[in-house]
């Protein structure tokens, strides 16, 4: 007499519980293998507003000569005056459309029209004139930059772009102004 089981066979089941148990056993092993992303993210913003009377430094406008040939051409012209620290001050420079001095005997040199004093209007490097001369190039860029030691704004009245034909005084021809 045969034996009738009721149910599911001893092998397939061992063999589902076996797969059962693989795949939890990788399923676990991947979630303790996730990558895991913490970010911890402080920002700080301050913002400060301070408003004083003292300007820390400016760029302002030359204004050209009327009727004066050698000025004619003269755009994007500044004179810009800012503290460098210790009390000295620099000034820059920067024109357009001047003459090219290369080969010509011509050069351009920065005066000053002092607020007070005996001098009236000298180059802005009193101490060494020829470091208030400049050249332009072909483009007709003219680039100048000197320091001082003391506030242009308070000791001048107006700064002067000067023309210089043959380098002569007597051919000097002021050819913008700017009042610091």
């Amino acid at each position: 007499m045969e034996v009738q089981r009721k149910g599911v066979s001893n092998a397939p089941w061992i063999t589902s519980v076996i797969v059962l148990l693989i795949l939890a056993g990788a399923g676990f092993g991947l979630y303790l293998t996730k990558p895991s992303a913490v970010s911890n993210t402080t920002e700080v913003m301050t913002h400060t507003e301070v408003m004083t009377e003292t300007r820390l430094g400016s760029a302002v406008s030359f204004t050209p000569k009327a009727n004066v040939m050698a000025a004619e051409g003269i755009h994007n012209a500044y004179l810009i005056v800012v503290p460098v620290g210790g009390g000295n001050w620099a000034i820059e420079i920067h024109a357009q459309g001047l003459k090219p001095t290369a080969g010509t005997g011509n050069i351009y040199l920065v005066e000053a029209q002092q607020k007070s004093g005996a001098m009236g209007t000298a180059p802005i490097h009193a101490q060494n004139a020829t470091e208030s001369e400049f050249s332009v190039g072909r483009d007709g860029i003219g680039q100048y930059f000197t320091t001082l030691n003391q506030d242009p704004r308070a000791t001048f009245e107006s700064v002067l772009v000067v023309f210089l034909g043959g380098m002569q005084m007597s051919n000097a021809t002021v050819i913008a102004t700017a009042t610091p």
